[in-house]
Formats: C-alpha cells, structure tokens, sequence
C-alpha cells in the first residue's frame, strides 16, 4: 500500500519531466535520455514513498537505436510514458516504435493523420 490506497485501486503515480533546452521556473527534472539518469532515481524513491514510473518529453533520439535501449533499461524498472509538443511526430509508427522500446503510455492529439502512414 502507497500514498493510502490499497495496490489493487491505487492510480498509477508518474514522475513527469522535460528536456532541459524547455525548463521553465518550476519543479522539474531537466533529464534526456542521452545523459545521467541516476537523478532519476532519488525524484522517484523520495521520503518512504515511491512513484510507479516517469512521463518523459519527447525527444528524437528515443527513435534511434540508442535511445530505444535505454526506454527499455528504464522500463524493466519503471512506467514510462512519452509526451510531446504538437511540433514532436505524432503518429503510429512512432507510437509503435516507442511500445516496442517498452513504453507504456505515449501521449498523442489524435491528428488526423495519426494513421496515415498505417495505411501506406
């Protein structure tokens, strides 16, 4: 049992965070997925409590091959949840791509053109 709620009800609790070229004044963790992430650690094992997993920003290289191993490092361990800006792509493929990487949650408007590389 966590923060009150038995496991079976209990909403999973995510850790969001942004790159560092989009911090802005607040409580952030300016992480990416090429650098140190052992920070990440003591943001979601804090004061006898523990988050389920972590809400990253979208970044390009979780597309690549590198960036894709590290997704599944973190998985093996955590939630992990992709968001992006609507400038960031937004479709199947890279939904896909990130799921195969080992992310659970990835975050989309829904375009109309979500599909369309589906259908090609």
């Amino acid at each position: 049992q966590r923060l009150g709620w038995p496991d079976s009800r209990r909403p999973k609790l995510m850790f969001l965070t942004v790159t560092p070229e989009m911090r802005e004044e607040s409580y952030e963790l300016d992480i990416s997925i090429s650098g140190d992430l052992s920070a990440l650690k003591g943001w979601l094992h804090r004061d006898g409590s523990q988050l389920d997993g972590v809400y990253l920003q979208f970044e390009p290289k979780m597309l690549e091959e590198a960036g894709g191993a590290v997704l599944r490092q973190l998985s093996a361990s955590y939630t992990v949840g992709v968001w992006g800006y609507s400038t960031d792509p937004d479709d199947v493929n890279s939904a896909i791509n990130l799921v195969q990487s080992g992310v659970t949650f990835v975050n989309t408007d829904m375009p109309h053109k979500f599909m369309a590389a589906a259908a090609a």
